[in-house]
């Protein structure tokens, strides 16, 4: 009887000094980065200098399950021309999407804090968006026209230039 609980003992040691600690580098989820600290304080703290610039829309997903979402369902057949997310370094910024001239309705000012981009629009209603350091990308948090949660994916295309 003493051998088997040695054997449970030794056992349980082993599986315990089997677990890994350390974070899936290929993560790209949100809740994956922001668990993930940065190795420097002023990383950690300020990422206005890397998100600065003009950021494409590659692709989508549904924020619960993560199912790829098609962007014609949220921007309609407009969207085959592209959409764009510019950042300036004075904190506005212009997000287009599809066919549009309405700048006006697609515009405001930004700030960040860690990895989450708080975006105020100057109707006054706000959204989120979280940068994902590991893969560089930007994850837009939005909702279609039934209020899913729908997660947008930008990579970033070149420096900010002034908008006329």
């Amino acid at each position: 009887m003493k051998a088997i609980k040695v054997l449970f003992m030794i056992t349980l040691l082993f599986i315990a000094g089997c677990q890994n600690d350390k974070p899936d580098p290929m993560a790209t989820s949100s809740s994956a980065i922001l668990d993930n600290k940065s190795t420097t304080e002023s990383a950690e703290n300020d990422i206005s200098d890397l998100i600065i610039g003009v950021w494409k829309l590659k692709f989508a997903k549904e924020g619960t399950g993560g199912a790829d979402y098609p962007l014609q369902n949220l921007y309609g057949t407009g969207i085959q021309y592209g959409g764009t997310l510019t950042l300036n370094k004075d904190n506005t910024f212009i997000k287009l999407m599809g066919i549009t001239d309405e700048i006006s309705e697609n515009e405001g000012t930004f700030s960040s804090e860690e990895n989450v981009i708080t975006f105020k629009f100057k109707d006054g209603h706000t959204e989120e968006a979280v940068y994902l350091s590991l893969s560089k990308e930007i994850e837009y948090h939005t909702q279609d026209i039934y209020e899913t949660l729908i997660y947008e994916y930008f990579t970033k295309t070149e420096e900010a230039k002034p908008f006329i």
